[in-house]
Order: C-alpha cells, then structure tokens, then sequence
C-alpha cells in the first residue's frame, strides 16, 4: 500500500520545475512550443537519463502563470495545516494490487434486463369480464404469478387464481390454478407487447354455469403491454378471451366465455 505524505514544506520553484519536467516527458510539443524547457544531452558513460533544466526567460507567459498559480495553491495548502494529506486534494488512494479506497470508483452490477433468458418475475394482477352473450353476467379476478424467461422473450407463466363470478342466479367465488406461456414478440428498453394462451383449472363453491358444474377448464389467450414505472418495476396492461367450461366431464357442458380486461405490475423476482 503506498503511504500518504503529509505536504510539508515545498519549494514553489521546485515544484513548477518538476509540473514542467512532467509535461515536457508526456508531450513532445512543450519542448519546442515555449515551454521554456531545454533538454541537455549527457555522455552515456553513467547510464544516466537525459537532463532537463528550465529557462524561465524562454516560458510563454501563460505557461508561467500556470505553474505559479499550481505551486503558490500547493502551499498555501501546506501553510494551512501539516496534517492535511493527499486526499484533501480530492486525489484518490491507490494500493498496489489496483484496489482504490474511493468506493465511488467501484464498478456497479448490472440488472438482468426484462425478458432475458433465466429472469424470474413476480406478477400481481388482476381483471374484469363480462359474459360475451349476457353482459349482465360478469367475472372479476386476482392472481399471483411468477414469470420465468427459457429464452429472451419467451417465457412460461404459473399464476394462482381467486374468482367472483356473477350469475342470473347469484355469483359464485372460486379458486384456480393457470399455466400460460408468454411471447414478447416485440421488445424495447422501456417497454414491449406480447401475446400469451394457455389453460388452468377452477373449483368454485356452486356449478358455474348454473346448469353446468362446479369444477372447470379455463382455455384463455391474449394480448398483453409492459412498460418501465421504476427501476424494475413493470406495469402490465392486456386484454383476453377466457373461457370457462367442463370439456364435457359431467353431463351438461353449458360454458362461459368473457372479454377480459386487465393490469398489474411486475417485480423482480
């Protein structure tokens, strides 16, 4: 680990004199444009370097006032307090092994992006439906899913069901479970549309239809919008048909069929 040393007392002189010295190695141009920086050439005998000495009369004057201001801040700074070190100059602390103390300079991680392959979310949503050939008729819903991506944009959904179905006789409630999968055909940024279809099951405490039973399929399929809210987070907005019927397991297989409505937000999971 290198040490901090405390900036005690400097010479200005020097100090504009090694600023120099330091340009004229980095850049070609400060020996020869008015830097005022003469290189003087040794035998090679000592192995020794190139010197540089500095001509002050030779300095453009901007160049001068410059290293001045540099080297006159510099003390002023030392003047002020022994104490203060190297990071009172916003100058961040480097240890050998190229770690740094500055945590600011640390790289941040990067969030899966939506729909990426091997991203899990967490859905919650929820809906209305009227019956297609009785409107006064009506399905209202809430579910808890998770969404998880087996390629970018495309991915399976499980979804927990709980139902409020009106009826000409009454409504009924009910549970459910779904299983659906979800194709983001078109993908942005901030945003993307996808289409989703697949089936599920709902119990219910009296026979949805009246005439039909109280155990059903529920066929249903889709179109659906994400959009960015918050960092993460994703509002779900679409629209479905969903079906409800036995498939002929009991006698009568009257059936359902809405025009759904819904929205929800998605949370990284």
């Amino acid at each position: 680990m290198f040490s901090r040393r405390p900036l005690r007392s400097i010479d200005p002189g020097l100090l504009a004199t090694a600023a120099c010295i330091a340009v004229a190695s980095a850049t070609a141009p400060c020996l020869a444009a008015g830097s005022g920086l003469r290189r003087v050439d040794v035998p090679v005998l000592d192995a020794s370097p190139a010197r540089f000495t500095f001509d002050p009369a030779a300095a453009e004057p901007p160049l001068l006032g410059a290293l001045a201001e540099t080297a006159a801040g510099l003390a002023r700074q030392d003047a002020a307090g022994e104490g203060s070190d190297v990071s009172d100059a916003s100058v961040a602390s480097w240890s050998m092994d190229g770690g740094s103390e500055d945590e600011s300079m640390a790289i941040p991680t990067v969030d899966p992006r939506y729909g990426e392959a091997g991203s899990v979310r967490l859905d919650l949503r929820g809906g209305y439906g009227t019956d297609v050939k009785d409107g006064d008729q009506w399905i209202a819903w809430g579910s808890l899913g998770l969404t998880g991506f087996i390629e970018d944009g495309l991915a399976i959904r499980g979804e927990l069901n709980a139902a409020q179905i009106s009826q000409l006789e009454g409504s009924e409630q009910g549970i459910g479970f779904s299983l659906l999968f979800e194709w983001h055909f078109i993908q942005r940024a901030t945003w993307s549309v996808y289409l989703d279809g697949g089936a599920g099951v709902l119990f219910t405490t009296d026979d949805v239809p009246a005439t039909g039973s109280n155990f059903n399929f529920t066929p249903q399929a889709g179109l659906g919008f994400t959009a960015d809210l918050h960092e993460e987070i994703r509002l779900v907005l679409g629209v479905k048909w969903h079906h409800i019927s036995n498939a002929n397991t009991f006698s009568e297989n009257p059936g359902r069929d809405h025009v759904m409505v819904y929205g929800g937000l998605s949370f990284p999971f």
